[in-house]
């Protein structure tokens, strides 16, 4: 007998399946249809929507407008400007053998696809996804985090007012998400912590369910010395802290050039000051850890023995579910601090000497989610590009490229695997199907792909072999240049360029002429 939170999923399941299998999902008119209610629902719960997110997790609604609200508001535009081009047939080259006929990839929708979202950023990191899971023509299950309970409450009301044929949102704590997993489902896609991952990965193999994992991970910035300290300062500290430390995307530990280490580590505390004021507790703009679990958890991280120097924060309010901003200068490379993945308003710092050493630094640890660059060399920078890997790399910028929604978003390794945002999001979320079309043809040389293969066949088919193994725009593309170069000829021969020559040659002697002038 199913239990209760099994028979909910299987519920869900049935009506989803039923609005896959009659196929209006995958039509261009009801994808614009459900984006465009989707829309329409969204902006009319922004209230309710900056509202829960200052009661889950202490952001307030000009933060909420900016990193969440706003965003999936000029998403779902960007898609409806762009699907009709995304979802038609792209075209490929064939093998002359196969010829006459056409390859193409047709983008057709995985399915039942399963959303579950983090509370760190509810919306975004649940909404968008399904904004391009509906785009590729896929029904949705989204599951909100139980963590954001506010936040999940607004997803649910959201959601409900779409077709429950193509879209359903189930509330719940672990039991939900535990029968979730278990379900069969087309596609997973998840954001969280890569412990979280794994357990999502490993109930998607029991099915050989694909998944699009978005896992965080320690992030690494590096800090040159020929550098804007003052931006640099600036957009690291507000990177690192905003809400709270409590981002995916956020610069867990700053590879600080020694020669402008104290000068960072001024500059670094001269805008913690200014950002958020003499006493960070009461600032409105930090936010707070998301529970007391949380709260506890990194508190003991700052005050384990690690070995390093507090050189500015430590503050901490448990009830208050506050942290204040922290910088560790140092701190040992084999302490839990430096290992684990902190998710909140602490910043590690390292002095490094040269490029490579930081570069070894970074590649001696996990692949992280994103690689951040500070400063005016492009060598550098192209060094650290190419010789590191990561999801996401940015150069004089962090965690703002969540914001760029044209370029795809995800991890690498421990940090996730597929993407979203995008006309590559919208491929993650479709299958490539690969398409050939024969137009029959069945003459020779094509004969000779059949048995028997007597030893005039074969020696036939080697012949052919070069011509044979080329494709049908290489061929072209050469047949083309060959008509251009005879027609040349011919006009040659009978005298049509005679005209155009003597004027070449004329252009030509006058040039000459000039460059001899302008020698003496």
């Amino acid at each position: 007998m199913e239990s209760g939170a099994a028979a909910i999923v299987g519920e869900a399941q049935k009506s989803l399946k039923q609005g896959f299998s009659s196929g209006q999902s995958k039509a261009y008119s009801t994808r614009v249809k459900l984006l465009r209610d989707l829309r329409r629902s969204i902006a009319s719960s922004t209230r309710e929507m900056a509202d829960s997110l200052l009661a889950d997790i202490g952001r307030n609604e000009h933060m909420s407008h900016l990193t969440e609200i706003d965003g999936l508001i000029g998403n779902i535009d960007y898609h409806l400007e762009n699907l009709k081009t995304w979802m038609a047939p792209e075209d490929f080259d064939i093998p002359l053998l196969l010829s006459p006929g056409k390859a193409k990839v047709v983008k057709e929708p995985y399915g039942l696809t399963l959303i579950m979202g983090a509370w760190n950023f509810p919306f975004a990191t649940t909404l968008h996804p399904v904004i391009q899971a509906i785009a590729a023509g896929n029904v949705v299950c989204v599951k909100p985090s139980e963590l954001s309970p506010n936040t999940s409450r607004v997803m649910k009301a959201i959601l409900s007012r779409m077709d429950p044929k193509y879209v359903q949102c189930l509330e719940g704590g672990p039991e939900i998400a535990i029968a979730l997993t278990q379900a069969r489902w087309d596609l997973i896609v998840f954001t969280g912590s890569p412990q979280k991952g794994k357990i999502v990965a490993q109930a998607a193999a029991k099915h050989l369910t694909p998944t699009i994992l978005e896992l965080g991970g320690k992030n690494p910035v590096v800090v040159d010395k020929n550098v804007d300290l003052e931006m640099t300062a600036m957009r690291i500290v507000q990177t690192r802290f905003l809400n709270a430390g409590q981002v995916c995307l956020s610069p867990e530990f700053a590879l600080v050039h020694k020669d402008i280490l104290e000068n960072f580590l001024d500059r670094a505390q001269h805008y913690i000051r200014q950002f958020y004021g003499a006493d960070p507790k009461n600032s409105k703009d930090l936010g707070r850890i998301i529970n007391e679990f949380h709260t506890r958890r990194i508190l003991n991280l700052i005050t384990a023995n690690h070995g390093g120097k507090i050189i500015v924060g430590g503050d901490s309010d448990i009830a208050e579910k506050y942290i204040a901003p922290t910088i560790i200068l140092n701190p040992n490379e084999d302490s839990e601090i430096a290992k684990e993945e902190i998710f909140g308003p602490v910043l590690l710092v390292y002095p490094y000497s040269d490029l490579q050493e930081a570069i070894d630094f970074i590649n001696e640890r996990e692949k992280p989610l994103s690689v951040y660059y500070y400063g005016r060399s492009n060598e550098h920078m192209e060094r650290l590009r190419n010789e590191t890997s990561s999801g996401n790399f940015c150069w004089n910028e962090s965690a703002f490229n969540y914001a760029c929604q044209t370029i795809p978003f995800g991890g690498v390794g421990e940090s996730g695997s597929g993407n979203y945002f995008g006309v590559e999001g919208f491929r993650s979320m479709s299958h490539l199907k690969g398409v050939l079309e024969s137009q029959g043809f069945n003459g020779y040389p094509v004969t000779l792909r059949y048995p028997p293969y007597t030893p005039g066949k074969v020696k036939s088919f080697q012949r052919m072999n070069v011509l044979m193994g080329s494709t049908v725009n290489k061929v072209t593309h050469n047949l083309k240049i060959a008509a251009v170069i005879a027609a040349t000829i011919a006009l040659w021969r009978y005298g049509y360029l005679d005209g155009v020559i003597e004027h070449a040659q004329s252009w030509l002697g006058a040039a000459v002429s000039y460059i001899k002038t302008f020698k003496r």
